[in-house]
């Protein structure tokens, strides 16, 4: 297991979206994310931790990733067809924890030129938490204003072994143009853990 640690403030010029920067760490193919990346972080350090260890060539390039992330540049668009059973979703299967009090984005699903209709909008996702007399709190909001689920949860057993899974749907009728669908996470006091994330979308009528 081998972490690197970098200033929120000095590195990140731009912010810092966890569920981008697992992205692109996944995209890139680093030697161990096979056996699992974690990104952490609080107002001043960002950690990225991996399972195994990289090769040195390899930590360059993690450098170069950190200092070019942009968080504005990294949903995931879909493009949902006019017709029934057209769908699009998101996906993020890797573990990523945090320490805010308040929510923190875990995944997006965005859809360009969606036509007016009726959708089944769905979710799941595996959390865990470090504490079990705290609540891990999650929720799916639609277009930044709507929430379709709130959780807020203590775990009967903590630790980041004891994960449980979460998922539901819910029906929406939606205008035509561009929305979004945001799953989000935080604790009440100790630190929250998400992983296995899903988002999807298909329109029913």
């Amino acid at each position: 297991m081998t972490t690197y640690s970098y200033d929120l403030n000095a590195d990140f010029l731009n912010g810092i979206d966890s569920y981008c920067l697992h992205k692109t760490i996944e995209d890139y193919g680093f030697s161990s994310i096979l056996v699992g990346v974690n990104i952490s972080y609080d107002d001043e350090e960002v950690n990225i931790k991996f399972d195994g260890s990289i090769e040195s060539n390899e930590q360059n390039d993690l450098d170069t990733i950190i200092a070019n992330h942009d968080p504005d540049n990294c949903e995931e668009e879909s493009d949902i067809g006019n017709v029934i059973g057209a769908a699009g979703y998101a996906v993020s299967e890797v573990q990523s924890s945090t320490n805010s009090r308040s929510p923190i984005r875990k995944l997006r699903l965005a859809i360009v030129d969606l036509p007016e209709g009726t959708y089944r909008i769905g979710w799941y996702y595996e959390w865990a938490s470090s504490s079990s007399s705290s609540d891990f709190r999650a929720r799916i909001q639609l277009n930044d204003t709507t929430d379709l689920m709130y959780q807020s949860q203590e775990a009967k057993d903590p630790g980041t072994d004891q994960s449980m899974p979460l998922c539901g749907f819910s029906y929406q009728e939606l205008e035509s143009g561009d929305h979004n669908i945001d799953l989000d996470y935080w604790h009440e006091s100790s630190t929250a853990y998400i992983q296995k994330a899903r988002l999807e979308i298909w329109r029913v009528l």
